[in-house]
């Protein structure tokens, strides 16, 4: 057992939760009657971060006693797939039934649909769409976070501090680079925008295996637990200038979201019921993420069908029960589904 199983990053689960209803909340601003943070979008980039450190202290030891890439991926797959594949599939049966009811809004053709529903069971990304996902659009991180967590597996061995620090930094580059070409980094979902994917992922994931390196003897800022997730609420709620966007991007891909989650590694409440809150907020992160566009496709047309209006007509009470709603779906899948899967298919594939 490692030292990561052992001891639980509370804060970082619970960084890692309101990141994802950051996320909600910047694709459903319609149902909170327009309250929109256009800078949640770097919620992805802190779930990068928090990958890095996680992967780092959970699997380094396994790595290190020979584990293959591929016993790594099939590892890495058992985690993530059974909750992507309800939001696929069930991304896919909304499309089809667009199609059939004719209030094809997506103008899916039956072979575009076909094709981009294979690929997107097997976790690949469609070129028939302007997005790289046009069943579930946040998929597009899974798919970039597996070429990371594939990459490291392959090359751990030969991957010293001082190598992890030079692709960082060469990383950091190319980011900058994205951010002053695109104005932002809101990038790596759509096919035009896909190659700012790659730096994104590559820095925060480095990073976060850096922080997982770092033991952090030297760090004396130390802050309670809610401040650090304050902080982060905050960061992601900002909404600089169009001019200072790049440069605020950068700032908090490059310096901040690093320096949170170093605190926050080093940050625990010594209360319970708070430690119980943020793993059960961590716990819901996933499955917010990779369900809610799919979900909010779904109660649209349920909505639609029984009253005539729009969901969003009815914000911004719309929004609290779709987002609470959800979270308690979220938090029931986990149970019943996502952790009983994973527990028999590491049994039967012996992981």
């Amino acid at each position: 057992m490692t030292n990561f199983q052992r001891h639980q990053y509370h804060t970082l689960d619970g960084m890692r939760g309101i990141a994802a209803l950051l996320i909600v909340l910047f694709h459903t601003s319609n149902y909170f009657a327009g309250l929109f943070f256009p800078e949640s979008y770097l919620a992805v980039d802190l779930f990068f971060v928090l990958s890095g450190f996680v992967i780092a202290k959970a699997y380094a030891q396994r790595l290190d006693e020979g584990v293959s890439t591929y016993s790594f991926m099939c590892i890495r797959l058992i985690r993530l797939y059974p909750l992507y594949a309800m939001g696929t599939l069930l991304g896919i049966i909304l499309a089809i039934a667009s199609v059939i009811a004719g209030n094809n809004a997506a103008n899916w053709s039956i072979t575009t649909l076909l094709l981009t529903s294979i690929l997107a069971i097997l976790v690949l990304p469609s070129p028939l769409t302007p997005q790289l996902y046009g069943i579930n659009a946040p998929s597009w991180s899974l798919l970039f976070e597996l070429f990371a967590n594939a990459l490291y597996a392959m090359f751990y061995r030969l991957l010293s501090i001082k190598k992890l620090i030079l692709i960082t930094f060469l990383a950091a580059i190319g980011l900058s680079i994205c951010a002053v070409k695109f104005g932002h980094l809101d990038l790596g979902y759509q096919w035009s925008s896909a190659v700012g994917g790659i730096p994104r992922v590559t820095y925060s994931f480095c990073v976060g295996l850096l922080i997982a390196a770092y033991r952090g003897q030297s760090l004396r800022l130390k802050l309670p637990s809610w401040f650090v997730l304050e902080l982060c609420v905050s960061l992601l709620c900002m909404s600089p200038p169009a001019d200072l966007r790049p440069l605020y991007d950068l700032a908090t891909v490059l310096f901040l979201f690093p320096l949170l989650v170093l605190i926050g590694s080093r940050t625990e409440s010594d209360k319970k019921w708070i430690k119980t809150s943020y793993a059960t907020l961590g716990s819901i992160s996933y499955g917010l993420y990779v369900l809610h566009v799919p979900a909010t496709h779904l109660i649209d047309i349920a909505c639609k069908k029984l009253t005539g209006k729009e969901f969003a007509a009815y914000a911004p009470i719309s929004g609290i029960i779709f987002l609470l709603t959800l979270a308690l779906i979220t938090r029931w899948l986990d149970r019943i589904y996502d952790q009983p899967i994973r527990k028999k298919l590491t049994q039967l594939l012996k992981y």
